[in-house]
């Protein structure tokens, strides 16, 4: 088994010398933002005015990863950010992950969780953080805490990977154990290089109302009829239950070459290295998304391609459902699928439109727009009663955008979606993180796309990068990992209606501090401020004698 590099195109991990710490910082820088942002037509938007920073440890790689939920049941959603290379006492290398509370005003940290505070071992190497995911497993009211460890010996076998659950109750999360998973005693064999835990998503697939977890395992070898199919990629799902949490009863391996799922198995597929989970067609259960970024789709080479596996009663059921393909070989879709496009290397789902079902976004980071060099790209493909179809999918590229479009910007290779202007319809943020922002190398860049009644708008759109909260630096690979919650300002009773609009995580996992790649986490705060779009500057808005 070939041992892949942990995130290929992505951060080195170099040792770290230090224990993490945070610092918070607001920066102002008004002027340089209305200049590089195109007004969306829904008014309010991200601001740059009160964004919050948390700045990792030596060389830990603060911002990797990071995932949200609401830990302590108050109301408040909570802030988990992972730092893969952070060190223990004794360890280098360990990773580590950073929890903060949300609240009124500010996100609060309340500690470090480690290997060693959740039952493990300290492991140099390990991965510890560099994929998170949360849900209610155990169906508690209360979210739980998923971290992918990829790098993880078992049995003996290097970066075979592991995971790690962190339940919570109201007391918060419980980091005093764990529940350690990988294929001992899950399906499969653990071998070099299988990456167990690189991808996680999480959502009901068994119609029990209770919340199941998909790992992914992309450097996972799959033995075909003629040949041993190397880093072809697989899927664990586990399926979670009341009162117990996620059990082995029912757990299942999937692959290209899994009985029902018509398909075949080829070397550096890669299935299962980007996952998401929704309801595409409106109805229980949710459906599993599979990104295999290395697929081959039609003629030679590795074009990429998202494979979607129909959820059922009791489960994900192949034999009895039939999986949907989409690539830019599919016929009706934009684009033309060439060798090295990454197709599927980024996932996810939202409720981009007034049509009822989840809409998919796909990155496609390899994507050489007009002969550029892996520019990138996003498809984005919308849910109907029927499911994901190819009718009126949309494709994304920076120049369309009219934003600079330079080689290797790698536009789309993160996503994530949040209705940053409470408008009821999702909005969609693309990180490029190789994007040589205002012609500083690798510096980075995020795009934030607006969402309304007839989906994903291209007229109005905001242009984020570092310049906007301290200063650009070679390397920065700002929008490296997105996520999106709700951390601030509840609704407040007999008030006007506080916002609900989402909040914005960009990770910058290479920044630089005490000259090494400590990372920081940049929280940029929706700035709408009443849900009756008055805050908008338009004043018809609001009627003259009565107003709503």
């Amino acid at each position: 088994m070939r041992v892949l590099p942990v995130i290929s195109r992505r951060p080195r991990f170099p040792g770290s010398s230090n224990t993490s710490s945070v610092q918070t910082r607001t920066t102002i820088l008004t002027t340089l933002f209305l200049a590089l942002v195109a007004i969306s037509p829904s008014g309010a938007q991200l601001g740059i005015s009160d964004a919050i920073q948390m700045v990792g440890g030596t060389e830990s790689q603060l911002g990797y990863s990071s995932a949200v939920g609401d830990f302590n049941g108050d109301g408040y959603q909570d802030l988990a950010i992972g730092m893969p290379t952070a060190d223990t006492a004794e360890t280098a290398d360990v990773g580590a992950v950073m929890v903060f509370h949300g609240g009124y005003d500010l996100l609060s940290q309340i500690g470090n969780v480690t290997a060693t505070l959740v039952g493990g071992d300290d492991e140099s190497g390990a991965l510890f953080g560099a994929a998170l995911a949360t849900g209610d497993f155990d169906d508690n009211g209360f979210d739980d805490l998923v971290i992918g460890i990829p790098g993880k010996i078992i049995n003996g076998e290097d970066n075979a990977g592991q995971i790690v659950v962190v339940y919570s109750d109201d007391q918060g999360l419980d980091f005093d154990s764990g529940q350690f998973l990988s294929q001992v005693p899950l399906p499969g064999a653990p071998e070099a290089g299988d990456q167990f835990g690189f991808s996680l998503a999480v959502g009901d697939l068994s119609r029990d109302f209770v919340d199941d977890l998909a790992i992914g395992i992309p450097g996972e070898d799959i033995q075909g009829d003629l040949a041993l199919q190397q880093d072809a990629g697989a899927v664990n799902i586990v399926y979670g239950s009341a009162g117990l949490g996620l059990t082995t009863e029912g757990d299942q391996l999937l692959h290209q070459d899994t009985p029902g799922i018509d398909l075949n198995a080829n070397t550096d597929e890669r299935f299962g290295f980007s996952l998401a989970i929704g309801h595409f067609d409106g109805n229980q259960p949710m459906d599993l998304v599979v990104g295999a970024p290395g697929e081959v789709v039609s003629g030679p080479g590795h074009h990429g391609a998202a494979i979607i596996l129909p959820g059922a009663q009791g489960g994900i059921d192949p034999p009895n459902s039939d999986e949907t393909v989409l690539s830019q070989a599919t016929d009706g879709v934009h684009g033309t699928h060439q060798d090295g496009d990454e197709f599927g290397y980024s996932l996810a789902v939202g409720f981009f439109n007034a049509g009822g079902n989840m809409d998919l976004a796909v990155g496609v980071p390899g994507e050489s727009e007009l002969g550029t060099t892996e520019s990138g790209a996003v498809q984005v493909f919308y849910g109907r009663s029927t499911g994901l179809g190819v009718e009126g999918n949309q494709f994304l590229v920076e120049s369309v955008l009219d934003v600079d479009v330079s080689p290797f910007d790698r536009f789309g290779e993160a996503l994530a979606v949040g209705d940053f202007n409470a408008d009821g319809e999702d909005d969609l943020a693309i990180g490029a993180p190789l994007d040589n922002s205002l012609g500083v190398v690798n510096s980075g860049e995020v795009t934030v796309l607006y969402g309304g009644q007839d989906g994903i708008s291209i007229d109005g759109f905001q242009v984020l990068d570092m310049i906007f909260f301290d200063t650009l630096e070679i390397g920065d690979q700002f929008g490296f990992s997105l996520s999106v919650g709700r951390f601030f300002r509840p609704q407040i009773e007999g008030f006007f209606p506080i916002h609900q609009a989402e909040d914005l995580v960009v990770g910058v996992p290479l920044r630089v501090a005490w000259e090494d790649p400590s990372g920081r986490a940049v929280v940029v705060r929706s700035r709408s401020i009443l849900t009756d779009n008055f805050e908008s500057g338009d004043l018809t808005a609001w009627g003259v004698a009565n107003p709503p």
